[in-house]
């Protein structure tokens, strides 16, 4: 009987230390968790940020571009005593046109990135305690 007695007294400190073990990892889990979501917000906003910006540097591109445009027209039917100065403006458009192609690539992708960055954020709160 004492036998008996002394294993259940050293199985249930056992199962006492297991729990307790279990309990710990549990609170680190969910620790890392908090800390996991929380940089994932400030992911968030940061991606958010970056494709607002760059919708605005699309814009302000896609002006230049047509400004570009305007100006290069203008000067190429004012004549061939302006065709030094149209041949410029001409390579300053197509300057334009590849940053108003590369702003939009850049606007796709930071816009990815906060969908992206949604889908992260969605998957982070289904780990709330």
């Amino acid at each position: 009987m004492r036998r008996l007695a002394e294993r259940t007294t050293a199985s249930t400190r056992q199962i006492t230390e297991l729990v307790a073990r279990i309990r710990s990892l549990g609170e680190d889990a969910t620790d890392a968790m908090s800390a996991t979501t929380e940089r994932t917000r400030r992911g968030v906003g940061f991606s958010r940020g970056a494709a607002d910006v760059m919708t605005r540097i699309e814009g302000s591109a896609q002006e230049s571009l047509l400004a570009m445009q305007v100006i290069n027209t203008e000067l190429v039917q004012q004549g061939s005593s302006a065709s030094h100065v149209v041949e410029r403006i001409q390579a300053m458009s197509s300057l334009a046109r590849s940053n108003a192609d590369t702003v939009t690539t850049l606007t796709r992708e930071a816009s990815a990135l906060s969908c992206l960055a949604d889908e992260l954020q969605a998957t982070a709160t289904q780990f709330r305690v």
